[in-house]
This record gives structure tokens, sequence and C-alpha cells, in this order.
């Protein structure tokens, strides 16, 4: 029974030492050009101070992006676009079968459906220099940000 008892308590120290909470803050929102989403891009945020790495946030197909454990902190935000290469979007050779030809056309169109390159935005998100979009982290999470690029 003495050993339950010793094993228990000090089963219960080790749990209450090392069950710090996260430090960090997450951030999620939309983003949107003239009421459209900025779809496939990576948010970049930059730490105002200077100090710390830049922190990359992935956007959807939707215009939606979610961060997580990030130092509190205010940040500038650049938006990168992850357009695909010229050569992605060009139309295949097709074969002179007509049924493949379709078939072909098709599934290119479905493909390029899927992965629709970012919409065209003011060129000064693309820079910390000249971005205007900024956020406050802090600890723990955030209410969701709109972010709205305006000319």
């Amino acid at each position: 029974m003495k050993r339950i008892i010793l094993t228990s308590i000090a089963l219960l120290l080790v749990v209450g030492c090392t069950s710090k909470r996260n430090p960090n803050g997450s951030i999620s929102g939309t983003i949107h050009y003239k009421g459209k989403p900025v779809n496939g891009a990576t948010l970049r945020l930059h730490p105002v101070s200077g100090e710390g790495p830049d922190i990359p946030i992935p956007v959807s197909q939707e215009g939606t992006f979610s961060g997580y454990d990030i130092p509190p902190g205010e940040y500038k935000i650049v938006v990168e676009s992850q357009d695909p290469p010229p050569e992605a979007l060009k139309m295949p050779e097709l074969p002179k079968d007509s049924a493949k030809a379709e078939e072909m056309k098709q599934k290119f169109q479905q493909m390029r459906g899927q992965e629709a390159p970012t919409i065209p935005y003011p060129n000064k998100y693309k820079k910390v220099e000249s971005t205007e979009l900024r956020c406050t982290v802090t600890k723990g999470k955030q209410e969701k940000l709109v972010l709205e690029l305006k000319d």
C-alpha cells in the first residue's frame, strides 16, 4: 500500500511539473481582394521588432488561414502568391482520337480548377516595407482576422 501511495505522489509531481500551457498564440481568418478570396497564397508574418524569424501561414483555395504556436507580438503581414509556373497552365497537346482528346481536356480543366492560381492583388502587399497589413498576436486563441486588401 505504501508503495502505491509513493508511486501516485511521484506521478502527480511529474504531471504537475510538465503540464505547462503553451505561451504562444494562434490566429485564423480570411483574406479577400475586391470580394474574391486571395487563394492558394502564403501569409508571411514579419516581427515588427525585427527579432525572430518570419512565420509562414498557408492560405486555402477559399481564402482561409490558420496559424498556431506563434510568439506573442506585433507583426507585419506580407502576402506571397503561389502561382503555378506558366507551363502548368498550358493545355497539353491533345491526341488525334477525339474521344481521348475530350477526356484529356476535361481532366486538365478539372485539375486546373482544383489548384486555381492566386488572384492578382496590389504589389504593396508583397513587400514588408510597403504592406499595410498588421496583426497583434497574444497568448491563446485570437478572434478571427478579416484581411481585406485595398488598392
